[in-house]
């Protein structure tokens, strides 16, 4: 879609998803109001009416289908300007076949794995992880590393050098569990400046927090970078 630089506003991390195509682990009956199929036809009349102009899906499973699921939606709804789909980077081969697919796609954005999901916190510095970082760092698609909490951003860094040419969009700057007011929102933007990925990052502001209900919480301070993603996520993050 053919976007205003200036004065269209993006929700830049909107998920949609349907259980009837497929397995979400993160979903189920403890999040009853939101456990079913969530449509962009249904949430893209508040956005509108909230001035937002377009939107960039993002994956909410590990799975092809939910990625065949948001280009699906896409076809239908001119508003959405991209989206961040899913490769099995713990598969580099598979992961480069599937790499091919999405680049032949006008509004491929870049790729997310839900490693805030998994078992284990290292599993993104595993060797064959890392080989599938590599075909993205190497083929110039940008990367949503899920910041879940504070020392992922420590493993954030840790990816960044090993990849220096791979964007990294930090998703909820490590889940900072501020409370609404304008000093703590200062200070979760001092935690990012204090990073030390960021040269190569940019950050998903706001980000949310998970505390007796998710919200979305807005910086108080400009994040130091060229590019600013917006938006607050479901519960997948």
């Amino acid at each position: 879609m053919n976007l205003d630089p200036i004065a269209t506003i993006i929700d830049a991390h909107l998920h949609v998803w349907d259980p009837s195509r497929g397995v979400y682990p993160w979903l189920g009956e403890h999040l009853a109001p939101v456990n079913r199929a969530m449509t962009l036809r249904e949430v893209m009349p508040e956005l509108t009416d909230r001035g937002v102009g377009a939107v960039v899906l993002v994956q909410s499973a590990d799975a092809g289908f939910d990625t065949d699921l948001m280009f699906e939606t896409a076809r239908s709804h001119p508003e959405v300007a991209g989206v961040v789909g899913w490769v099995p980077l713990d598969l580099p081969a598979e992961a480069a076949g599937r790499l091919a697919w999405l680049r032949d796609e006008p509004l491929f954005a870049g790729v997310r794995n839900l490693i805030h999901e998994r078992a284990d916190p290292d599993w993104i510095l595993r060797p064959d992880v890392d080989a599938g970082l590599g075909l993205l760092e190497q083929a110039e698609v940008p990367f949503d590393f899920v910041a879940g909490g504070p020392q992922a951003l420590a493993t954030a860094a840790e990816v960044a050098r090993r990849h220096p040419g791979l964007h990294l969009i930090l998703d909820h700057l490590g889940a900072p569990r501020w409370t609404p007011t304008p000093a703590r929102r200062s200070s979760g933007c001092t935690i990012w400046r204090c990073s030390p990925v960021t040269p190569v990052c940019t950050p998903s502001c706001p980000g949310c927090t998970w505390g007796p209900t998710p919200r979305a919480i807005a910086c108080a301070e400009p994040v130091p970078t060229s590019a600013r993603r917006c938006g607050c996520s479901a519960p997948t993050g």
